[in-house]
């Protein structure tokens, strides 16, 4: 049994073009890229290490911005 709201796992599956590789994301921040043809894992991203919006920027002033 799964429990989505506490495990971390895969809910979205993806071939790439050439049918080689699964891209995988899900509940956890990582993104992972598996070959088919050997079963292994390639590469794994981490999205982010902090998922909470505290602290950023709503708008932006115009002083930071270069055109």
């Amino acid at each position: 049994m799964c429990h989505f709201s506490i495990a971390r796992c895969f809910r979205t599956l993806c071939y790439t073009a050439d049918g080689q590789h699964i891209l995988a994301a899900g509940q956890s921040k990582n993104i992972c890229i598996y070959s088919v043809e050997h079963q292994v894992l390639c590469k794994k991203f981490e999205i982010t290490c902090n998922r909470s919006f505290d602290g950023t920027m709503v708008s932006t002033s115009s002083v930071y911005v270069s055109f």
